[in-house]
């Protein structure tokens, strides 16, 4: 549980959080529920759940380097046909697209 006297900003905490997840290692539970909400109040502003498994995943699968947009775009557009090979794309292979494709800041729509 997050707590400020304003509201946690969700999209700067929480890619903060994964990241010390991540690199913690931890490995004695799967999902990591985060609640951000302000001081005093009973309830939260907000929750998200995150999959650690996903994270690593994806930690390893996008390294902490710049990866050229020239490059990096056609191999995204790559991801789901890549995925599909075996006739199903799983949740946990959307997902890991799905963060590949938010990380890199693209709109994986326009490029398949």
């Amino acid at each position: 549980m997050l707590e400020s006297i304003e509201v946690p900003v969700q999209q700067l905490v929480v890619p903060l959080i994964c990241d010390g997840l991540v690199n913690l290692g931890i490995q004695s539970f799967k999902i990591v529920k985060i609640y951000g909400r302000i001081t005093g109040k009973d309830l939260p502003d907000w929750q998200q759940e995150i999959e650690l498994e996903a994270l690593v995943n994806l930690a390893v699968l996008t390294p902490q380097t710049n990866i050229e947009s020239d490059f990096a775009v056609p191999l995204l557009a790559q991801c789901p046909k890549i995925a599909h090979l075996d006739g199903i794309i799983t949740p946990a292979e959307a997902k890991v697209i799905d963060s590949i494709n938010k990380k890199l800041n693209c709109d994986l729509a326009l490029i398949k």
